[in-house]
């Protein structure tokens, strides 16, 4: 590998701890085909020089973490991706904004009804343990529905995976807001603030008037066939 200097990049690495390398993945290596002398292009890792452990910051790295994820759960393979798959965000800090395990559940069973091609991938935070147990034990009942692929945690790894993803369905506003900066459709489900509306990736129900957000108990008024009705709108199975 090569050695660098880390704390040259902003956000890396402190000075007394600098050392990074680079590894080549001969693999990616190819002629670039705009230079006029012949030019070869590779790709490196960033890695821990000590241990040789991928550097957490590296976005090649992250994104290799995201594919390990995608193919655990066999959305996506060696030759691209075997299944479409929508990610849900689960959690929210306020229980008012809270759309509740028992309705993400009969989401998921309705889209696996309505589109059994469709997979699931959950996005959570340590803080959502007990709705993710909610959720395997209401799913439980539909022994033949692939289980949900669970992200924890990392939220560059959740990035990554809704990059690859149809698009985005939750009450987690912040998750909608990183689904609308890769460029994927997000279904809001807008309670405590008004819909955001400053990009045409985001999508809203248009179920209450703009004077019933902030009121207590509104989150708990959308219904599931509410929003199923939506994502099948938008995303509509393609032959």
């Amino acid at each position: 590998g090569f050695m660098f200097d880390g704390s040259s990049i902003a956000g890396w690495k402190s000075i007394e701890a600098s050392d990074m390398k680079l590894m080549i993945d001969t693999d990616s290596a190819y002629v670039d085909p705009f230079y006029a002398e012949k030019t070869i292009c590779v790709h490196c890792s960033v890695v821990e020089p000590d241990t040789g452990e991928a550097y957490t910051r590296d976005p090649r790295s992250t994104a290799q973490k995201a594919e390990a994820y995608l193919k655990s759960a066999e959305l996506i393979s060696e030759k691209g991706r075997t299944h479409p798959y929508l990610c849900l965000g689960i959690g929210a800090m306020h229980p008012e904004r809270q759309w509740g395990s028992e309705k993400f559940s009969q989401l998921i069973a309705g889209l696996y009804r309505a589109r059994p091609d469709m997979r699931i991938a959950l996005i959570a935070g340590p803080q959502d343990e007990d709705i993710i147990t909610e959720i395997k034990r209401h799913l439980s009942a539909l022994p033949d529905m692939p289980a949900p692929l669970i992200i924890r945690d990392r939220l560059d790894v959740a990035c990554a995976v809704m990059a690859r993803a149809e698009g985005y369905v939750g009450n987690d506003t912040s998750l909608l807001n990183l689904s609308v900066c890769v460029g994927k459709p997000a279904l809001g489900l807008f309670s405590q603030s008004e819909p955001l509306d400053y990009s045409p990736l985001i999508h809203q129900l248009d179920l209450f008037p703009a004077s019933a957000y902030g009121t207590k108990g509104l989150i708990h008024k959308i219904s599931t066939e509410a929003v199923l009705e939506a994502v099948l709108r938008l995303w509509p199975e393609t032959k």
